[in-house]
This record gives C-alpha cells, structure tokens and sequence, in this order.
C-alpha cells in the first residue's frame, strides 16, 4: 500500500466515524470563516461540491452565496462528453440525481459548462479532500477529477475540511495544485 493509499484508507475510516452533528456543527464554523475571506466577498462565481460520505457540508454556505447573488454552480458529469463540468443553480432544493460515482449532481444539463469556461479571477472554488498538507495541497478520492480542475482552474481555490484531515504531506504528485488556504473548524 503506498502511502498516499493508507492516508485515504485512514481518512475514510475517520470520517465514517463522525457523528452526522460534529459534521453540521464543525462545517457551520468551516464556513462562517470561509465567508469572512475576501475570495468570498470578492466572488461573484462560487462552485462548490455535494457533500458525500460526511464531507464538510457546504449547503448552507451555497445557500448564503445564492442570497448575496452570487452565481453557484456544482459538478455534473456530461456522458457524450465524458467528462466533468458544471451546472449553476439558482436553489440548494433543486431536484438533484445521483451522478457517475453516487455523488448527486443537478438533474438536468441545463446550462451545463466545461472547466475551460471559469477562467476569472473573481471565482470562487470550494474543494473537498480526505486529506490537505501544510503546504496545502490535497488528497481527494483517487480518480483525479479535482486534479484536473484545479490544473485549468482561475480564482481562488480554497480547500475545506475537519481538523484532523490535516497531515504533515500527501506526498504531492508533479500535477497537484495547492489551495490558496484550507480552512478547517479550529
């Protein structure tokens, strides 16, 4: 097993143990400071994620980014291109379908756009990980989707998670972009 294979193997196990509260509560405090940034208020695009696996629940800031008009889009796989855009939404209550690996995506192709399009520094990316280092560089889920985002991706990349999802590396590939900032609940 190689190392960043036992830190998923860790982490997965982790966090299949939180209580569905400490993930509310601890993703209100992750967000009530990510909010307070100036690549929120600077935003006028937020793409953000759904929550899978008890991963830091961004819904409500999602919501909060809507009532400040900002433009929100989240993942959706397209098949005849297969691959991965994005789809804005206009209500966190939207029909939502579950997409290629289980994670929901909006239900329709409505709007649907390719990572190329995000190319303004007023974007906003919020990114999951099983795992961020102190030079801030992630640990995803192994496919290397958000690997390729963040390669094409303009703005400010700003990676979220639990305190105890932070390690001393996640042994960074040559194709691994850093985050601007990860902000945990502490």
């Amino acid at each position: 097993m190689t190392e960043k294979q036992h830190i998923r193997a860790w982490a997965r196990l982790e966090r299949a143990q939180i209580p569905l509260t400490v993930v509310k509560d601890s993703s209100k405090t992750i967000f009530a400071t990510v909010a307070t940034l100036s690549y929120f208020i600077q935003a006028t695009i937020v793409i953000g994620y759904f929550p899978f696996e008890k991963e830091v629940d961004c819904f409500e800031f999602l919501e909060q980014a809507l009532k400040e008009k900002k433009k929100v889009f989240l993942p959706k796989f397209h098949l005849e291109k297969n691959e991965y855009g994005f789809c804005e939404i206009q209500s966190i209550s939207e029909p939502f379908v579950p997409g290629k690996y289980g994670v929901l995506e909006p239900s329709s192709l409505d709007g649907w756009l390719p990572v190329e399009h995000f190319k303004g520094f007023d974007v906003l990316w919020i990114v999951p990980g099983l795992a961020f280092d102190k030079k801030n560089y992630r640990l995803g889920m192994g496919k290397g989707y958000y690997d390729r985002f963040l390669q094409e991706a303009k703005g400010a990349k700003v990676g979220v998670c639990f305190s105890w999802q932070r390690v001393d590396t996640v042994y960074p590939d040559s194709w691994d972009v850093p985050m601007d900032i990860v902000v945990s609940e502490l």
